[in-house]
């Protein structure tokens, strides 16, 4: 189904080993306490996180930041915007 998302807006696809790690009070505050816009490494310290707080299965997150491209290209970010595009393309082909 569409999903539409306004530009700073965040979508969270996570496994239930990174889920079930945290509370929804843990989870609302490693959202709010993550830079905007995301870092390198958002995702991989999120996951270290989730096993910090004993995560007993593999956790695993994809983390999607809507930027508007004025903003990607003002910071610099354009190269890794197309690296992202061309992983998630890559991703939908491969789980199709």
């Amino acid at each position: 189904f569409p999903l539409t998302l306004a530009d700073g807006e965040r979508l969270v696809l996570s496994s239930d080993g990174f889920y079930n790690a945290f509370s929804d009070e843990d989870l609302q505050a490693l959202l709010n306490h993550t830079p905007v816009p995301l870092g390198d490494s958002s995702a991989q310290a999120w996951c270290q996180k989730a096993q910090e707080l004993g995560s007993v299965d593999d956790a695993t997150v994809i983390v999607l930041e809507i930027t508007s491209v004025r903003s990607v290209i003002y910071k610099g970010l354009w190269p890794l915007a197309w690296l992202s595009i061309m992983v998630l393309a890559l991703l939908s082909w491969v789980l199709l």
